[in-house]
């Protein structure tokens, strides 16, 4: 779909921002983590899942020429999935929650102390390098409640 097509349903002058603003309609490049979320969050949501993409970087400060935090919650996953499943006729939602990690990029300490504590509740945790090996951990996962 082109940026025209996308925005149509817009008065002309917004539309012809909206291609202005996005260069012709061409797409940035996304960065590989970008990619992998993105990919991550498309696969879920077409399972069914609830999804939400949890951006905890710095917020750039004009006045100052710095970022700072922006007040989340410090190692904290990059996606949070709910996951339907049924218990028995109950309708529930498991949490699974998604780092993705892109090349030699490594949990911070927070990160495994996030990882740490959710498990101990009973939700599930990814490490997501791939599409590929996310796919298999989360199929793996969702076969755990599937009924026989």
């Amino acid at each position: 779909m082109d940026i025209r097509e996308r925005y149509a349903h817009l008065p002309l002058e917004q539309q012809l921002a909206a291609e202005k603003y996005f260069s012709g309609g061409k797409k940035k490049k996304q960065s590989p983590a970008n990619s992998l979320t993105d990919a991550i969050i498309t696969y879920c949501s077409s399972l069914g899942c609830a999804t939400a993409r949890i951006n905890v970087m710095g917020i750039f400060d004009k006045t100052t020429g710095k970022y700072r935090t922006s007040g989340s919650t410090k190692g904290v996953e990059d996606i949070d999935i709910t996951m339907p499943v049924y218990v028995s006729t109950m309708k529930i939602g498991v949490k699974v929650a998604v780092e993705v990690k892109i090349g030699r990029d490594a949990q911070s300490e927070d990160q495994v102390l996030r990882q740490s504590k959710l498990t101990q509740t009973g939700a599930h945790y990814i490490i997501a390098k791939t599409f590929d090996s996310f796919k298999q951990d989360f199929d793996r996962v969702r076969e755990l409640y599937e009924t026989k």
